[in-house]
């Protein structure tokens, strides 16, 4: 089916539900977890890849994540918790692609990183205690409206899309949906603060 779309890559990774079964456990307990959620108090959970983007997309999506954060931070005094979605070495590599954000952020000390060696359950956890969730992976957003917490999704291609809607159409009400080709910081601000004030908008696309 991705050959089919165009976009397969034999160098794309497997996600963290698949990765923690064959690397083994996971080198934090919990209750390390449950005194970094504690320490946060407020926070919005954060997971971005890379995927398939070229390097001029990949800084536009970075640079809109990081202006809506800080706006995000601004309005609502949340901190902002980076989730790595994937395994081991693999993850730290999604967590460059979230510090990238972070760096050009003016509330860069508002970030803070969860380890990139959580098990499914463990990741599904912090996700469950967050205020709201900004995402760009599938089993992210599954982890976070499977738990009540509102997210908002940004599709990166057709492959993307066809997934991401399928959940946002299950959990009305809990998932928006903001195509990338025409993201704007705007556009994630109002959905997430949507979600933390209770005006939310419905399920779907945010974007006018």
């Amino acid at each position: 089916a991705l050959r089919q779309m165009g976009i397969w890559d034999p160098a794309i990774h497997h996600f963290s539900s698949d990765d923690a079964i064959m690397l083994g456990a996971s080198t934090l307990g919990q209750p390390e977890l449950e005194g970094l959620t504690a320490e946060l108090g407020s926070y919005v959970a954060f997971q971005m890849h890379r995927w398939l983007l070229s390097t001029k997309d990949l800084h536009s999506l970075s640079a809109a994540m990081a202006e809506a954060l800080d706006q995000v931070v601004e309005r609502h005094d949340v901190h902002v918790l980076m989730v790595p979605m994937t395994f081991g070495e693999v993850g730290s590599r999604d967590l460059a692609v979230m510090k990238g954000v972070q760096a050009t952020a003016r509330h860069a000390d508002r970030f803070h990183a969860a380890a990139t060696t959580l098990q499914p359950e463990q990741l599904k956890y912090l996700f469950s205690r967050a205020q709201c969730a900004v995402v760009t992976r599938h089993h992210a957003l599954v982890f976070a409206v499977s738990s009540g917490v509102p997210c908002v999704a940004v599709e990166l291609d057709p492959y993307y899309r066809m997934k991401l809607a399928g959940m946002a159409g299950e959990y009305e009400g809990l998932c928006s949906i903001l195509p990338m080709s025409v993201l704007e910081p705007a556009s994630i601000v109002k959905a997430v603060s949507g979600y933390l004030t209770g005006n939310c908008a419905k399920s779907g696309d945010v974007n006018e």
